[in-house]
């Protein structure tokens, strides 16, 4: 009887562990802000070729597969609202975007991500992957990639444009393959950007959960496009009450704890610490009386430059010149190798690994159960054992009992 009760309530607590997961996608899709504008152009008029001019060519990433190289920015790039100061360039075609000071080496395709084509790239002679940078734009080009899988479909060249004032530019100069063909068995195909929050896990780690992703159309991608996604007014970007709840779409709240503007369930970048600290039932749409429109209503301007430095047609250099202390040629200071990523879906994968938490807990409730049913048996077996030596007859009781030494 008591078996089919815990079968039961396993059940039920996986079912709402999954459902928890399930309920946070709805509130996420139900209050998305639109991040960016896109804007298609079928020309790739501002395309930028990096092995004309004065860029820095990365022998290791040109050379190697599953790598990464750290970027350094010369300006702060806003980008969903936040401040970034570095990325990662990888040989899969995309960008990983740093937050803060931290990088992982793991799972980089998965979120956080600036993808004009991640694909399962593999080294041939022809690569080529480098870079240019000043204090008002950082360019990283890909040309001549193979697919591992499908090297005859020819090569693929493209570039990414990071602009300091948010704007993202992805340009494909040359696309022989249609994105809907490459093959995606062994590795993930994206196109697009997307973003997360940091969440802490019941075990005391952390893990990246996604709050936006925007996919490109993969019918639009051919030779000689060009993507713009420029940055909109959101609601992270107002740092007064005021000016916060003024914001209509979508509808903006603020959290007098934290003096931060927001979505009503803070979706975005800080959504743990909205969710943490209360904000979910202490934001507002209601200003203090003492609030006042003058106040700074935006986060301050990342400082920049009104002009844009164009590269100036000289000798290429290569990393090795920028990074001499080199360990070896194909790896050294700044890049490391990724581990090779599979398609998966992320929001998929948070509900399975909650679902999955909850069973397995609820697995160690039910043979704490059952240790505990088996020493009570072993309890009763033994007060049993005890009633019956009580209950011995006098006659076998005296027989048991020693006889006394015989006197002298």
């Amino acid at each position: 009887m008591l078996k089919p009760f815990l079968i039961l309530v396993n059940f039920l607590y996986c079912l709402i562990a999954s459902g928890n997961q399930t309920n946070q996608r709805d509130i996420f899709k139900e209050e998305q802000q639109q991040w960016y504008s896109i804007e298609y152009r079928n020309n790739a008029d501002e395309w930028m070729e990096l092995r004309e001019v004065k860029s820095v060519r990365s022998e290791p990433l040109s050379t190697s597969s599953y790598s990464f190289a750290n970027r350094p920015l010369l300006f702060e790039f806003p980008y969903y609202s936040e401040d970034i100061k570095t990325v990662l360039a990888t040989t899969q075609g995309f960008l990983y975007v740093v937050v803060g000071s931290k990088s992982s080496s793991t799972r980089l395709f998965e979120t956080q991500y600036i993808s004009p084509l991640m694909a399962d790239f593999t080294p041939t002679p022809k690569q080529d992957i480098r870079h240019f940078k000043n204090g008002s734009v950082f360019v990283n080009q890909w040309s001549d990639m193979s697919l591992k899988l499908q090297r005859s479909a020819g090569f693929f060249t493209f570039q990414v444009q990071l602009h300091c004032t948010g704007v993202i530019k992805i340009i494909y100069k040359e696309v022989p393959l249609h994105p809907r063909d490459i093959l995606s068995d062994d590795h993930v195909v994206k196109s697009g950007i997307s973003d997360a929050y940091q969440d802490q896990t019941a075990g005391g780690g952390s893990r990246l959960v996604p709050y936006n992703t925007i996919d490109l159309d993969p019918d639009k991608i051919r030779s000689n496009t060009t993507f713009i996604l420029t940055p909109l007014p959101t609601c992270s970007k107002y740092n007064t009450c005021s000016n916060c709840v003024s914001h209509l779409h979508p509808q903006c709240y603020w959290c007098p704890a934290y003096k931060r503007c927001s979505t009503k369930h803070g979706v975005d970048k800080y959504h743990e610490l909205w969710a943490g600290g209360g904000c979910l039932s202490t934001a507002t749409q209601t200003c203090p009386c003492n609030t006042s429109n003058s106040e700074a209503g935006q986060r301050p301007s990342n400082g920049c430059p009104m002009h844009t430095e164009s590269p100036s047609p000289e000798t290429t250099t290569t990393e090795n010149d920028i990074f001499p202390q080199r360990q070896d040629q194909d790896q050294g200071e700044g890049d490391e190798v990724v581990p090779k990523p599979r398609p998966t879906d992320n929001l998929t994968i948070v509900v399975i690994i909650s679902a999955t938490a909850g069973c397995i807990a609820s697995v160690f409730f039910i043979a704490a159960l059952i240790l505990w049913r088996i020493q009570g048996v072993r309890e009763q077996r033994k007060a049993g054992y005890n009633f019956n030596v009580l209950l011995t007859p006098p006659s076998l009781e005296s027989s048991l009992e020693p006889h006394p030494k015989p006197h002298p």
